[in-house]
């Protein structure tokens, strides 16, 4: 989400975290939802939504279709590469944007040595650490970097909370660029490929057009997109490779297709996925 500091959990981002905990009761193993801990984060009624068959049936009829299986597309995207990641020993893991993003203790067995940053708004860091408490989820190998993208220096920010420029890293944004101005989306571009002297991988989704003005979302505003290959080509100035660039319909082929083959549903026709690499001295897959 948007980096700058909130009193209280947006409205959008707990909109998100429902719709993860709502996967993870599909009957479909090859759709169903793996982050058993979005739940944790949720307000009391809308984990309570949760707990019964007929909860679950009364939110499915109310939810943005699309949307949900967007999540749950996205969900996957960024799952299956934090998983090759780290199988492929990789040392260090910067989750920016983090927001109530569970993979670092989700996969807390995977990750063994890895550092992990996690970057965002220092109210939202918080309340995270307030809920892992709580629930008993040790977070001592995550390191919490506060940021605002539109302020702050990020490679400055991540140099000084450890983070090796010399080792390789992967890099997840997530839910993040479209609610950020060009100049901000660019400047961590910048900023990431200034500080992967190692080499690093960088996968984040974003809006694929340019809205006319900005648009507002719940209680944040959509600012920013770009056409395919103007963002690829944005990612190169800074850079880096492009290793894939999804289209929705690439997107639901690769992450939405039931066990018989059918498509499990439609996303948003208006997000993309883009995984890019830059080389090192260090090579990373």
């Amino acid at each position: 989400m948007h980096m700058s500091i909130q009193k209280q959990t947006s409205e959008t981002a707990s909109g998100t975290l429902f719709l993860r905990a709502l996967a993870c009761y599909e009957p479909d193993e090859r759709i169903r939802g793996e982050d058993c801990l979005a739940k944790l984060f949720l307000p009391e009624e809308r984990r309570a939504a949760l707990e019964s068959e007929t909860g679950r049936a009364k939110a499915m009829e109310k939810i943005d279709r699309r949307m949900y299986h967007y999540i749950i597309a996205r969900t996957k995207y960024f799952d299956r590469l934090l998983e090759d990641g780290l199988k492929n020993k990789i040392p260090q893991v910067v989750i920016l944007g983090a927001g109530y993003d569970s993979r670092a203790y989700r996969y807390r067995n995977l990750i063994g040595g890895a550092g992990v940053f996690e970057v965002d708004a220092p109210y939202t860091q918080g309340t995270k650490v307030g809920v892992l408490s709580r629930n008993d989820i040790g977070y001592d190998h995550v390191r919490f970097v506060p940021v605002d993208f539109e302020k702050d220096d990020l490679a400055e920010a991540l140099l000084k909370s450890g983070f090796d420029g010399n080792r390789p890293a992967l890099f997840l944004w997530e839910g993040v660029t479209l609610y950020l101005t060009q100049d901000a989306i660019i400047s961590t571009l910048a900023h990431i490929a200034s500080v992967s002297g190692g080499g690093c991988v960088l996968a984040f989704d974003y809006l694929n057009f340019q809205p006319d003005s900005k648009i507002r979302k719940r209680d944040e505003l959509i600012q920013y997109g770009m056409e395919k290959d103007e963002m690829a080509a944005a990612v190169c100035r800074c850079g880096f490779s492009v290793v894939e660039n999804l289209d929705p319909v690439e997107i639901e082929k690769k992450f939405l297709a039931r066990g018989d083959g059918q498509l499990f549903g439609e996303t948003k026709r208006t997000m993309n996925f883009i995984k890019a690499k830059r080389k090192g001295r260090l090579e990373v897959s």
